[in-house]
């Protein structure tokens, strides 16, 4: 495949302020783009905090930048590994990334500043990395954070050390981890991957791909690491992961095939593939409103997943509009869903059922809609929420009750349009598809 990529809008003006002079000392890189960081600064969101602190560890410290959203009580918690090939990036020219993360997910972030190479190796890297989730495990209280709720997150190669430390984590009994959030990861080492060499990406190119790989190599033959990489590696019981990979990124196809893995070996894993993005484009947030989505979606997809036990029984016996949800999604499904969704204990896809129930649920108890209206109303939902089934249904209840094949085709376009990139790719094609169903009624 040749030519440019159409980027994203903002993508190209977060390019042209991170993009630094080639062919000068690591050294000397690092330090501009620490002192330069500033060009791609995302505002403090109202009522933010941001904090260094350190984790003390046998023989030396590591820095750590806490960024706490705001809110009242307990919060849930993520550690966040930064990218940069392993050699580069800190928590100042990520800090875009993880305050808008703290934003998004409504989580503390505490954002860890592990030893780079060539100065560490990758063994001792996951070792910094699992020490400061382990710090963060001990200070829940001193940090106001849930530790029944704690993630593990990194983008490129700080996926690769997430998924480290969260088997780490599995493997030495704790700390316990709710979920994984991998943002276009490094899950393999390997310079031969066909993908490399057809890469369009301009931000990841072939030969910054082989120096990463090289500087990893060259650095764990001091001192081999005792794991393999993600891709290899034995996942089961590993909690479960969301995942957010970049359309133009060398590193998709890799990502596709973690998922796999994943899926495989039983762990729950979502997983999006964001429209005309680039690698690393989660720091454009700044910049980018098709970035910022991408971000609300990873928000999101946490929130669904780390809801405490409280709520999540909270919703299943108090809330009415759940209850009214509960039952409609009996008339449309049967029993069969309704006693899964009731025997279901994970924080999985059955509570984004569950959610999905009580939304459907406050439209059908809201005073003062006909029928028809329920109906159309519900449409939108479906089509807003990707859920296929539901839709199609609500398609033929709401011509059933009334509502014309115009109606419906004009809520499902204005529903797609005000959602805009926030809904995607798949929700533009699950109405299309809802639209032809009309044609069948």
């Amino acid at each position: 495949m040749t030519g440019n990529p159409r980027l994203a809008e903002g993508l190209a003006e977060y390019l042209s302020a991170v993009r630094g002079t080639p062919g000068g000392p690591l050294e000397t890189a690092r330090l501009l783009a620490d002192r330069n960081a500033h060009r791609i600064a995302y505002p403090m969101p109202m009522g933010m905090t941001v904090a260094n602190s350190f984790v003390v560890r046998a023989g030396d410290e590591v820095p750590v930048r806490i960024y706490r959203p705001a809110g009242e009580g307990v919060l849930p918690a993520i550690v966040y590994f930064h990218g940069g090939g392993f050699t580069t990036g800190s928590i100042e020219t990520y800090q875009p990334l993880a305050m808008a993360l703290a934003e998004a997910t409504s989580a503390v972030v505490i954002s860890v500043q592990y030893t780079r190479l060539p100065e560490a190796t990758p063994r001792a890297i996951v070792e910094q990395c699992y020490d400061a989730l382990a710090w963060t495990a001990r200070m829940a209280r001193a940090l106001a954070i849930d530790p029944e709720r704690i993630a593990v997150a990194g983008d490129s190669a700080g996926a690769f050390l997430a998924v480290q430390v969260a088997i780490l984590a599995r493997d030495r009994g704790g700390p316990k981890l709710v979920c994984q959030l991998l943002a276009y990861g490094v899950f393999d080492v390997d310079e031969d991957r066909a993908a490399y060499a057809a890469v369009r990406d301009p931000v990841l190119t072939l030969p910054l791909i082989r120096a990463v790989i090289a500087a990893y190599r060259s650095a764990d033959v001091r001192d081999p690491a005792p794991f393999e990489v993600p891709l290899r590696s034995d996942l089961g019981s590993l909690p479960p992961a969301i995942l957010l990979e970049a359309e133009y990124d060398a590193m998709v196809d890799e990502g596709r095939e973690f998922v796999e893995r994943l899926r495989a070996a039983g762990v729950h894993a979502k997983f999006r593939v964001a429209p005309n993005m680039c690698h690393g484009f989660l720091r454009a947030v700044r910049f980018s409103a098709p970035a910022r989505a991408e971000m609300r979606w990873l928000g999101d997809a946490f929130r669904t997943l780390t809801l405490s036990r409280n709520q999540t029984v909270a919703l299943k016996t108090e809330d009415p509009a759940f209850q009214a949800g509960r039952e409609l999604r009996r008339q449309m499904f049967g029993d069969a869903s309704i006693e899964r969704l009731d025997n279901a204990d994970d924080f999985n896809e059955p509570l984004e059922n569950y959610v999905t129930s009580a939304v459907f649920g406050e439209t059908w108890t809201r005073p003062g809609l006909t029928l028809r209206e329920r109906c159309l109303i519900t449409v939108a939902i479906s089509a807003a929420l990707n859920r296929q089934i539901p839709l199609k249904r609500m398609v033929k209840c709401a011509i059933t009750n009334g509502a014309t094949k115009e109606d419906i085709r004009e809520t499902l376009l204005q529903t797609t349009m005000y959602i805009g990139v926030a809904g995607g790719v798949e929700s533009w094609a699950l109405a299309a598809e809802a639209l032809k169903e009309i044609d069948a009624y």
